[in-house]
């Protein structure tokens, strides 16, 4: 399980491989100190997507399996200005293709369309004036 904060982000998982989550039975690890809103993540392809505190930058949790690592990744690094002035809501599809949509204070979407199924690992931000 991910757990988002003010100040990080946890993955909470059992002490031991194989064993339940209870709550006697729970480790939480912190993998990130970037800080989350108060916005519902959502899933993303094998991880989940969720909103930095300053609800400027999208970021991505996910399992990394080599070497095996739980990471925060910045996915609009290189985007950065179409989630001004804030995001205000997450959503995800996967039909046609792989999409995540925030929400703007202003009304529009920031949209990111991706595929992870090929080596190149790509993605792409565009906007969605409405109205």
């Amino acid at each position: 399980i991910y757990a988002g904060s003010a100040s990080n982000e946890a993955l909470i998982s059992p002490s031991g491989d194989g064993q339940a989550l209870t709550p006697t039975n729970f480790n939480a690890e912190i993998v990130g100190r970037y800080g989350s809103a108060d916005i519902k993540p959502t899933n993303l392809a094998d991880g989940c997507a969720y909103v930095q505190k300053s609800q400027r930058k999208l970021r991505e949790m996910n399992l990394f399996h080599d070497p095996v690592t739980t990471k925060s990744v910045l996915l609009n690094r290189r985007a950065d200005h179409v989630t001004f002035p804030e995001v205000i809501d997450l959503a995800t599809s996967n039909l046609p293709y792989p999409s995540l949509y925030a929400l703007k204070s202003n009304g529009n979407i920031a949209a990111m369309s991706f595929d992870r199924d090929t080596a190149e690992k790509t993605q792409g931000f565009y906007e969605v004036e409405l109205g």
